[in-house]
């Protein structure tokens, strides 16, 4: 079983029919905030008629632009929701400001391997220091990653990581890209600090 695929067990995440009623409440309310934008945008282009006194003018103005604050208030929560929208269906993420949140699951362990051979291969790769930089690759962060390799696994899996140096990368981005890497080659990326768990 694959990370994040822990369908049938009582996670931090829906799954089945639920996880489906969550898409669909989370596709209406995003529907319901685009409506509201397009009637604010409609209320904005309300011009004040010639011939006004200065107080029903003045009213005018004001009236547009609360209608204004209105639909850049509409705007943010919409571009919210649709960022939510990308990282529940994981679509476009890599436009996602900061990423999308992490997964509980998706920073486990991945199934078949535990925390202590994780912690094992991290103290033999790198004396367990995220930004360990050894110049014979150069090898980078607590898993010594050449940053093709980086690019590669980030790539496939967290565009958003695409380029980042792995010592500058949030130890729970290593992790995570370590996993990824495990579960694409097993602990051959790791011939000598891997072997003992072959």
């Amino acid at each position: 079983m694959e990370t994040g695929k822990m369908s049938g067990q009582m996670t931090g995440h829906m799954t089945g029919p639920m996880k489906g009623t969550r898409r669909r409440y989370r596709v209406a309310v995003l529907a319901t905030v685009v409506a509201a934008v397009s009637v604010a945008a409609v209320g904005v282009g309300v011009a004040p008629a010639g011939g006004q006194d200065t107080d029903e003018r003045d009213a005018v103005i004001a009236n547009q632009a609360a209608l204004i604050a209105e639909q850049e208030t509409l705007i943010v929560a919409q571009e919210a929701l649709l960022n939510e929208y990308r990282c529940l269906f994981d679509i476009d993420t890599e436009v996602v400001p900061d990423g999308c949140p992490d997964d509980p699951d998706d920073l486990a362990p991945p199934a078949g391997t535990t925390e202590q051979q994780w912690e094992q291969l991290r103290r033999c790769e790198s004396g367990g220091n995220y930004r360990a930089y050894n110049p014979a690759g150069p090898y980078l962060g607590a898993y010594q990653f050449n940053q093709g390799t980086w690019n590669g696994v980030a790539g496939r899996h967290y565009p958003h990581l695409v380029g980042v140096d792995p010592r500058d990368a949030e130890p729970t981005d290593q992790d995570r890209m370590a996993y990824r890497l495990w579960e694409e080659r097993g602990w051959q990326p790791w011939p000598t600090c891997g072997a003992p768990f072959r």
